[in-house]
């Protein structure tokens, strides 16, 4: 793989990032609440407001494609590092 195919700004991530910010729910894949895309276009450097989460870390040779991507908040996606996601419970009420 060339190395400009792996940059964060390159056409391929760009267009990526494009896909599932118009196709995807927006909705956190980490925390399981909804992104304001309001928000997201007043501020987007607020801890609330949207990002591409990779899901295998970019920094551990993740893809920079769109199956790599998840939406989430950018505090979510910030508190989770290039760690491994913890799975959101499916529980149906709080016990």
């Amino acid at each position: 793989m060339a190395a400009t195919s792996r940059r964060r700004d390159g056409r391929r991530y760009r267009t990526a990032v494009a896909q599932l910010r118009a196709e995807a729910p927006w909705v956190c894949w980490l925390c399981g609440k909804p992104i304001d895309p309001q928000l997201t276009a007043i501020d987007p450097q607020h801890r609330l407001a949207w990002t591409a989460d990779h899901v295998e870390p970019y920094s551990l040779d993740g893809e920079p494609d769109l199956a790599n991507l998840r939406p989430a908040h950018r505090g979510c996606n910030s508190r989770r590092g290039n760690r491994a996601p913890r799975p959101r419970p499916n529980a149906s009420r709080r016990w």
